[in-house]
């Protein structure tokens, strides 16, 4: 298990900017999503992201629990049957 999805409020990035850096530091390879510029259509790359994790881990926040896209993103993996 070496593909981490990292789902996350934007709200939260210092926090989960820390965990990617010790996920990094013991060998797994956690995604994040980049910042999305005008006009990008970002669904693809998440879509296809969580489609090649191992695993997801949510970083559950009260911002978190509100997001839309972060509960979009953990009920595509376990639709995937992606461990979360």
């Amino acid at each position: 298990m070496k593909n981490i999805f990292l789902s996350y409020s934007r709200r939260d990035i210092r926090h989960v900017e820390d965990l990617r850096q010790s996920l990094i530091g013991q060998g797994y390879r956690p995604w994040i999503d980049p910042t999305p510029r005008p006009g990008q259509d970002w669904r693809f790359d998440i879509d296809e992201a969580i489609e090649n994790a191992d695993a997801m881990v949510v970083v559950m926040t009260p911002e978190a629990a509100q997001s839309i896209y972060v509960t979009y993103e953990w009920s595509y993996a376990l639709g995937l049957q992606i461990p979360v």
